[in-house]
C-alpha cells in the first residue's frame, strides 16, 4: 500500500509542477524511454521517417523517401538511371516510377523511338532505338 501511495503522490506532484501527466513511450528498437512530445527515429524505418511520442503511443510526424541515403520530400521527383520517380506516401512511403527512358553509352537519357549510340556485346551500334513497356526497356540495335 505504501508503494501505491508513493505513485499517487508522484502523479499529483507532476500536475502541480506543471509537467505532463501523459505517459512516455517506449522505443521498440531498444526499449528506451522516450519522453512525451519527443521526436525519434526507428531502425527499421530508416533516417527519413521521424516519429513523435504522444500520450504513450507514437505516430509518424515527418515522412520522406530514402533515395540512397538522401531524404526526398513527398511529392518530389528525382531522376536516376533514366527513370523519373516520385516520392509518394499513402499507407506506405516509397518511390513510384513516373517515366522511363533509354540510356546510351555516355549515360544520357533518350525518349523511346529516338536514335542514339549504344554498345552491345562489344559492338557499337549508331542507330540504336528502344521501346518502354512499364519499367522494362527493350533495345533494338542497328547501324
Amino acid at each position: 500500500m505504501l508503494m501505491f501511495t508513493s505513485l499517487l503522490f508522484v502523479c499529483f506532484a507532476s500536475i502541480y509542477a506543471g509537467e505532463s501527466v501523459y505517459p512516455d513511450c517506449q522505443n521498440p528498437d531498444n526499449n528506451e524511454r522516450i519522453p512525451n512530445g519527443s521526436k525519434f527515429k526507428l531502425e527499421n524505418s530508416g533516417d527519413c521517417i521521424e516519429f513523435t511520442c504522444k500520450d504513450g503511443g507514437y505516430s509518424a510526424s515527418s515522412v520522406e523517401c530514402d533515395n540512397n541515403g538522401e531524404c526526398v520530400a513527398v511529392g518530389r521527383t528525382v531522376e536516376e538511371n533514366c527513370r523519373s520517380k516520385k516520392c509518394v506516401y499513402d499507407k506506405f512511403v516509397g518511390f513510384q516510377v513516373t517515366e522511363t527512358k533509354c540510356e546510351d553509352d555516355e549515360g544520357q537519357c533518350h525518349s523511346p523511338g529516338e536514335e542514339f549510340t549504344r554498345t552491345y556485346q562489344g559492338t557499337t551500334y549508331s542507330k540504336t532505338t528502344c521501346t518502354v513497356d512499364g519499367n522494362l526497356v527493350k533495345y533494338s540495335y542497328k547501324n
